[in-house]
């Protein structure tokens, strides 16, 4: 999506180079992968596209309360005081709920154009609504009124002819459906999972958990909790966090694997399998848990906008020693990794393992 949506702004720019454009996601993790994207496919892209259109494109995106200017009370851009913007990008729209993405709109100018990226298939939000879900019809097939399907024939060829219906919504014309993945091979196994997932094809799920490959390993669990392999598997990839010197490379170690659940309780839950994690990892030396106090090396996860410190609801950190010696918990803030003392912190938690919908916005190897 960030590599088609990259050539959209460009395009605009071209037609409009004094467009304001800013970029924008529900959560610190999302934006700070939105930002890596975007300046991966502009250096991509300045073979095919001038230099002073490159310079204009936004490389930084913001989460969209540090976007509003929050506060306890309310925010900063609101109706009355609209952010200065002609186009607003916002990625992992299907985590935005209706309450947030209300005040979104209200503080945006009228001739604004925005435009949503976004994974309908994904969870909805955690809180009330499911915005983007509700936009694109929760997995109906898109359709196109006769007039859009005339246009886009013009320009690109025949388009199939079950997608037109006079009947559709004026929303569907405004509405385009990404098949290709660059992330990984379609014809690979999570690729074909995904698919047949998204399909309801349980047959095809079962035969390719089965098959085990270099994407997907099945491992049936014999008792009533998760397989001690599965612990085992994780902390061979989080070891590498303690072969780092630096906080950087830390941090970089860490963000290269997770663990997910569905679940936040119970023996299937994230706070179960984190302490199973942290045993295992005890006993092989890495770290020493003392009651409830932070380590070297420990991961955490924001759980609450706090904007004096600028930590926002789903940033990750971890904790590294600085320079002094003294225990810090170091997060990416603008591209610049910033140390904070336990004390500074809004509510966290450990991230050895995450549920599925903290993890929504993230890419791990």
């Amino acid at each position: 999506k960030t590599t088609t949506v990259t050539k959209i702004l460009a395009l605009l720019l071209e037609q409009q180079p004094d467009l304001r454009i800013f970029l924008a996601a529900p959560t610190g993790k999302a934006a700070v992968r939105l930002t890596i994207s975007i300046n991966k496919q502009l250096d991509g892209l300045k073979r095919h596209i001038d230099t002073a259109i490159i310079e204009k494109l936004p490389r930084v995106a913001s989460t969209i309360h540090r976007l509003l200017g929050w506060k306890p009370h309310g925010f900063d851009h609101n109706k009355d005081n609209p952010l200065p913007c002609d186009c607003l990008l916002l990625d992992e729209s299907s985590m935005v709920d209706q309450g947030l993405m209300a005040s979104l709109l209200s503080a945006l100018p009228k001739d604004c154009r925005i435009i949503l990226l976004g994974d309908r298939d994904q969870l909805s939000s955690v809180e009330a609504g499911s915005v983007l879900g509700d936009l694109t019809g929760h997995g109906k097939t898109l359709t196109l009124s006769a007039e859009r399907a005339n246009v886009l024939k013009m320009l690109i060829g025949e388009l199939p002819t079950d997608i037109v219906d006079n009947k559709t919504p004026a929303i569907a014309d405004h509405i385009a459906q990404l098949s290709y993945s660059y992330r990984f091979a379609s014809g690979g196994g999570i690729g074909r999972l995904a698919y047949a997932v998204n399909h309801g094809d349980t047959n095809s799920i079962e035969s390719m958990l089965k098959e085990s490959s270099d994407e997907l390993k099945w491992m049936e669990s014999k008792g009533q909790q998760l397989d001690t392999s599965v612990i085992n598997w994780a902390v061979d990839h989080y070891r590498t966090i303690f072969d780092a010197t630096t906080e950087s490379e830390a941090l970089k170690a860490f963000e290269s694997s997770r663990v997910l659940t569905a679940l936040r309780n119970g023996p299937w839950g994230e706070s179960t399998i984190r302490e199973r994690i942290e045993t295992k990892l005890e006993k092989e030396g890495l770290i020493s848990v003392r009651s409830n106090a932070p380590y070297k090396g420990l991961p955490v996860i924001i759980c609450k906008n706090d904007r004096e410190t600028g930590l926002f609801n789903g940033d990750t950190g971890i904790f590294w020693p600085d320079e002094n010696n003294e225990l810090m918990a170091w997060f990416e803030i603008k591209e610049m990794l910033t140390p904070f003392s336990v004390h500074q912190l809004p509510e966290w938690k450990p991230a050895w393992t995450l549920t599925v919908h903290r993890s929504q916005g993230s890419e791990y190897n």
